[in-house]
């Protein structure tokens, strides 16, 4: 399972936001003009919605342009001259926040969740297995994003359970696979035990470049940055992992959880490990397209993939964790049971 963090700039709000920015600026362009008048504000009105949706669709230029002509109409003055100048002023506007943004983008160790990492174990290229204790949890509301503090305090697995699930996992061809990309140390595979509780979910995906000293956002504005300076970056797939939240099942069904939880966040999720393996072959353009790759709200355009048939990947492994699990103490009926509790889960997407 995939989860995020509520994201609160949807389009809704950037709409208001947009609206909210074309009322400042149609407002304080009348008023220093002293043309702000009780005959004319039902067309600034107008005015200030058309820049709105500009902004909306198209930023600050069309904004401009919108606004420049639409003060130029209700003033009476040149249309043409007073749309460009503005939209040339928007440009210039969108060219500075742009190039604020670019400045901005690589530092993602400012986000609101806190890495605290004194041995320094994220810098660590290669496979590499951490526990994570979380602090300072906030959950999230509908008006401001969760947080925690993630405290790395070991470089290996301290759940027998998940170090197990592993031992099971590491035993099929697809697995095997995965960690043969990274045995060059070129990039960088973090299965990351968290003893996170109350979450209701086993494991999240995520990926990123990143260079010696900060990881970057991956984003359409960033991609061709990323592409050009990718001779000092490397990749990075973080697989965190709740054993916690399994502890109310017996031993043998936990461990046959979290088999089928490492092989969801590798190859349902499976965008992220493609992404490597594309920059890998130096196909550095495709391989930021795959880490754009839309996965859907809590990733459910990949779960209805899966449960469509189409993540081949994942169903390899599955069958191959079930001849793994014939031959160790962890019985086929307990994965095949993991499965179809796993499956049921992702049901009511089918048919949407």
């Amino acid at each position: 399972m995939q989860t995020v963090i509520k994201n609160h700039d949807s389009r809704q709000r950037n709409l208001a936001k947009s609206v909210l920015k074309s009322v400042a600026v149609t407002l304080s362009v009348q008023a220093l003009g002293k043309n702000l008048k009780k005959d004319n504000i039902g067309q600034t009105l107008l005015v200030i919605a058309a820049g709105g949706l500009g902004d909306y669709f198209g930023g600050n230029t069309a904004m401009g342009a919108v606004l420049g002509g639409g003060n130029a109409l209700i003033n009476k003055t040149n249309f043409l001259g007073t749309a460009t100048k503005y939209a040339a002023i928007g440009g210039a506007v969108d060219l500075l926040l742009n190039a604020t943004e670019a400045k901005a983008e690589p530092n993602k160790n400012t986000d609101i969740n806190r890495n605290i990492d004194p041995h320094g174990f994220l810098n660590r290229k290669g496979v590499n297995f951490l526990h994570v204790h979380c602090t300072n949890i906030k959950e999230a509301t509908y008006e401001e994003q969760g947080s925690a503090d993630f405290n790395f305090t070991s470089d290996k697995l301290e759940y027998k359970t998940l170090i197990s699930a592993f031992e099971l996992a590491k035993k099929t061809k697809s697995v095997q696979s995965v960690l043969k990309t990274f045995e060059n140390n070129a990039n960088a595979l973090f299965f990351i035990e968290s003893d996170i509780s109350d979450r209701e979910v086993y494991g999240t995906a995520e990926s990123y470049p990143r260079d010696a000293k900060y990881s970057y956002s991956v984003t359409p504005k960033s991609q061709n940055t990323i592409v050009k300076n990718h001779s000092t970056l490397y990749w990075v797939v973080r697989i965190t992992i709740y054993p916690n939240e399994l502890l109310k099942l017996s031993v043998k069904d936990q461990i046959a959880h979290l088999a089928v939880t490492i092989g969801h966040e590798l190859f349902i999720h499976s965008k992220h490990i493609e992404t490597v393996e594309l920059w890998e072959q130096g196909k550095y353009s495709d391989a930021v397209l795959k880490a754009l790759e839309d996965t859907g709200f809590n990733g459910n355009i990949d779960h209805k993939l899966y449960m469509s048939g189409n993540k081949q990947r994942m169903n390899g492994y599955l069958k191959e964790l079930r001849n793994a699990a014939a031959n160790s103490n962890i019985t086929v009926y307990n994965i095949d049971k993991a499965i179809t509790e796993h499956n049921n889960n992702y049901k009511h997407l089918v048919n949407r």
